[in-house]
């Protein structure tokens, strides 16, 4: 009896226990999803401010953070304060999402209850089949729903960036192969140009009185030479000792002169250059891996290099030798690296042809080939016989001859093509004919210095360059003078019609309700500025601004034009004064800014014909503006 009593006791106990740990389980899942949700919230809030991650790295941030604060922390403490017993480990497992992770946990949950039930005797109390309650199924499905917005969320993100990149890299590539291509192109235009011995030997056995063959004795050997007498030629050159006129300790002060006592410091390979400590320096004794060099056309612009004791020239370029083209001084440095090519426009050295405004240009090249070995130099280069004795030692040592342009036959060739030039222009002809033949006239050596730039101010006594010329230059330089006269007022007259015709198209747009280019269709750029003295006020198309401060005595009213035209890449700018109208005369005279000589031989027409045509383009430019 007492034995059937306990028994009674015992199964009562299971009963109350199961249904105990019944109860537990519910309210312990249902205060796992609320958990869940919450965290779900923290995630995305952390999301948000880090939106710069990739969608895949955010994606395994947030499952790493949910399953290892679940599993470490929420199960042990939570299982242990309801139960009494401690939790058991489960292996860890990387959930495909966020609802597996969910799916995960909650069945973890159920795997330990039925550990527990089974040793108390009881085996049916929680199975992988037993329902959710209702208030967990609705926050679970709730919890899932978010997870899996916020999961498509990520995906088109990522997508998003995925293609992104794709375009970028796709562009990188494009912009690769065409600067590849246009490198190409412009090596092999170059070394189509440049002079070299085998076609001065042609030209030689044809009996071309534009150059002649010579030697000369140096140290036991005889040195060819080749004399330039008028004969058109194309040189790469680089000037050794052009680091002389550097200050003592700047970048290469010491090494130009090793290499004019010693060639053979030159021909060092690669990896013994490298062993220099000054190897990629900016030091007196540096050393590098490129080369400068300039490009002359006997032609067009003989005079863009720096002369110099030492001048190698070069015959050819190596395909992928070149790594910039500079109009001017590139300030490029010794030191380049294969990425950082940048040769973009394969008609650069027309470019260069074309430049007669600066004193030299240039050429950047690789020194060494793929396997380090030094670019060596073709021939050495010479001005007007005058041989250095640098210059005879580096023939000698390279074996190579010396190519020596007579300076006087090239300038008095140019001279003859200018008064042809300059006879052929008709100053009543088209302003764009006189700018197309100025410009070949600023190509030719002896006459660029005379002819390059443009006269820009008119009407202050200050802005007549012809007046104010030195007495001593000969006709043709004089002429080139005169030439620019020309362009200058031809030019004044050039702006006046384009205006009108802009004038016109800008005001019929208006009328038929649409917006014009307020461009004038022969310039490619166009900018107008009119500063009146008197008003204090600075108009453009766009407005007027206040700005007194230009009252000053002895300042003009001025119209500042600026253009470049269709097909150019030359600006030009033009300044009309009110030479007539100074602010504040009396005062002006007073304070000696202006003399009674320099009122006098001033002038306003210019400024007082152009004014109002101005005005009308700006007014016409506002309305249409208005459009918009």
């Amino acid at each position: 009896m007492k034995q059937r009593m306990e028994v009674s006791k015992t199964e009562e106990s299971k009963e109350s226990s199961a249904e105990t740990l019944s109860e537990m389980s519910e309210k312990f899942n249902a205060e796992a999803a609320k958990q869940l949700i919450e965290s779900k919230k923290q995630t995305i809030s952390r999301e948000n401010e880090a939106r710069q991650k990739s969608a895949s790295e955010e994606a395994t941030l947030r499952l790493k953070a949910f399953f290892e604060q679940k599993q470490q922390k929420n199960e042990p403490e939570q299982a242990q304060e309801k139960t009494g017993q401690p939790q058991k480990n489960e292996p860890t497992q990387k959930p495909n999402s966020f609802l597996s992770s969910v799916k995960g946990f909650f069945g973890r949950f159920r795997t330990a209850k039925n550990e527990q039930a089974g040793q108390e005797g009881t085996q049916d109390t929680l199975q992988d089949s037993e329902p959710i309650s209702p208030a967990l199924s609705e926050e679970s499905e709730l919890s899932s729903s978010a997870i899996d917005e916020e999961a498509e969320k990520e995906r088109a993100k990522l997508e998003e960036d995925m293609a992104t990149a794709r375009n970028m890299l796709e562009r990188q590539k494009h912009e690769r192969f065409r600067n590849q291509r246009a490198q190409e192109l412009l090596e092999r235009n170059l070394n189509d140009r440049l002079l070299s011995i085998n076609s001065l030997e042609d030209e030689i056995i044809m009996e071309n009185p534009g150059v002649e063959k010579r030697s000369i004795s140096y140290d036991g050997v005889e040195i060819p030479v080749y004399d330039l007498k008028g004969l058109p030629f194309s040189l790469l050159t680089h000037t050794v000792d052009y680091r002389r006129l550097n200050k003592k300790g700047d970048i290469g002060t010491e090494t130009y002169k090793e290499v004019m006592e010693s060639p053979s410091i030159w021909m060092q390979r690669k990896d013994e250059a490298e062993q220099s400590k000054e190897y990629g320096t900016r030091k007196s004794s540096a050393r590098g891996d490129t080369i400068s060099t300039s490009y002359r056309n006997s032609e067009k612009n003989l005079s863009t290099y720096l002369s110099g004791d030492l001048v190698y020239g070069f015959a050819t370029v190596e395909p992928d030798s070149v790594l910039k083209v500079i109009n001017n001084d590139g300030r490029t440095p010794n030191i380049v690296g294969k990425a950082e090519t940048s040769v973009s426009n394969a008609q650069g050295i027309d470019a260069l042809e074309n430049n007669f405004s600066s004193k030299y240009n240039e050429i950047l090249l690789r020194r060494y080939t793929e396997n380090g070995m030094p670019k060596k130099p073709d021939y050495i280069v010479s001005t007007n016989g005058q041989f250095s004795e640098a210059a005879l030692r580096h023939a000698k040592y390279y074996g190579i001859p010396i190519i020596n342009i007579e300076e006087k036959t090239y300038l008095e060739k140019a001279a003859e093509k200018g008064k042809k030039i300059i006879d052929s222009i008709d100053e009543n002809g088209d302003y764009l004919d006189i700018v197309d033949k100025i410009t070949e006239l600023r190509r030719l050596p002896g006459l660029n210095s005379y002819i390059a730039g443009d006269f820009v101010g008119i009407g202050r006594d200050a802005d007549d360059k012809i007046k104010n010329a030195a007495s001593n230059l000969d006709e043709l330089q004089r002429k080139c003078l005169e030439l620019k006269k020309i362009e200058q007022l031809k030019r004044i007259e050039f702006i006046k019609e384009s205006l009108s015709e802009a004038i016109q198209q800008i005001e019929h747009s208006t009328l038929e309700g649409r917006t014009s280019d307020i461009i004038p269709s022969p310039f490619d750029s166009f900018d107008v500025t009119v500063k009146n003295i008197e008003d204090g006020i600075v108009s453009d198309v766009h407005e007027d601004k206040s700005d007194t401060s230009l009252r000053v005595p002895g300042n003009y009213s001025y119209i500042n034009i600026i253009f470049k035209l269709k097909g150019s890449d030359k600006t030009v700018e033009t300044y009309l004064y009110n030479g007539k109208n100074p602010y504040d005369l009396e005062k002006a005279l007073r304070q000696l800014s202006l003399s009674e000589e320099q009122y006098e031989n001033s002038s306003s027409e210019h400024y007082l014909a152009m004014l109002p045509i101005v005005r009308r383009y700006f007014d016409a430019c506002r309305k249409n503006e208005e459009l918009e």
